[in-house]
């Protein structure tokens, strides 16, 4: 019996629902996870646990979590395998880069800057380090698996707001893109095996010619309401269909290893 332990933000519901509802054998789960506010003040902590850290969290937060997890902190001792879900973006760094650039052989669109495919490479090594965790998650005794944040929805291309700049840009002139994706995710499996971490792609099977996730995938209650075209909206967190797509990745993911 293997035991995982799953760790993250919002972004970690999908999973466990999905988990939850597929039951895998031979394995053992444990979730500990808080939204993003939450989550950005939680750290590796003296005796082998994870969670909020002693001065650098609210009452609030340390309520909210305790009630969501019956716990502040949660031991890493006795885990076969790790699972951090959604603590970093694979998809809108490279969106940023590509709405503004073209690639040489790749992507020729007519933008004002044109990379060859050694810069780009490079481009692509810088952005997939900056993804890296802590050093405390890297090169530890457990398997170590990371999850990214899920793309936007496509639902997203419906809003006005500055922040989907970039993929509106991609939408009009989407060549390219799904090669560059591929790339650039060939770079982060590199990157983080590099610090014995195991980098899970978001399922291609989810995603759009140019990166976005599907619609269809899209939780309850996000995308664009009526009249509220200019306002952010919730195009990021995705419904149990697209957790189960990663968990068929991620117990592929380690029957390979």
């Amino acid at each position: 019996m293997k035991r995982l332990l799953f760790l993250g933000n919002s972004h970690l519901v999908a999973v466990q629902a999905a988990w939850q509802a597929a039951q895998p054998k031979g394995y053992e789960a444990e979730f500990f996870g808080a939204p993003q506010r939450d989550w950005a003040r939680m750290a590796l902590l003296p005796g082998n646990l994870f969670g909020l850290t002693v001065d650098g969290a609210t009452k609030r937060q340390r309520e909210m979590t305790e009630k969501a997890n019956g716990k502040p902190a949660v031991s890493l001792d006795h885990r076969d395998i790790l699972v951090i879900v959604g603590s970093f973006p694979a998809a809108d760094p490279l969106a940023i880069l590509l709405a503004d650039c073209d690639v040489t052989g790749l992507r020729e669109t007519g933008a004002a800057t044109l990379l060859s495919d050694t810069l780009f490479a490079k481009a692509c090594q810088s952005l997939a380090e900056a993804q890296l965790p802590p050093s405390g998650w890297q090169n530890r005794d457990e398997t170590v698996l990371m999850l990214p944040r899920p793309a936007p929805a496509e639902t997203c291309l419906g809003s006005t707001f500055p922040g989907y700049r970039a993929w509106h840009r991609l939408a009009a002139a989407p060549g390219g893109v799904s090669a560059a994706f591929g790339r650039f995710d060939d770079r982060l499996k590199a990157v983080m095996a590099e610090c014995n971490l195991v980098y899970i792609p978001q399922p291609a099977r989810t995603r759009t010619a140019i990166g976005l996730t599907a619609g269809h995938l899209l939780a309850p209650g996000g995308g664009i309401k009526a009249g509220e075209d200019k306002k952010r909206g919730d195009h990021a967190h995705m419904n149990i269909s697209y957790g189960a797509a990663c968990i068929a990745e991620l117990l592929t993911a380690l029957q390979e290893s």
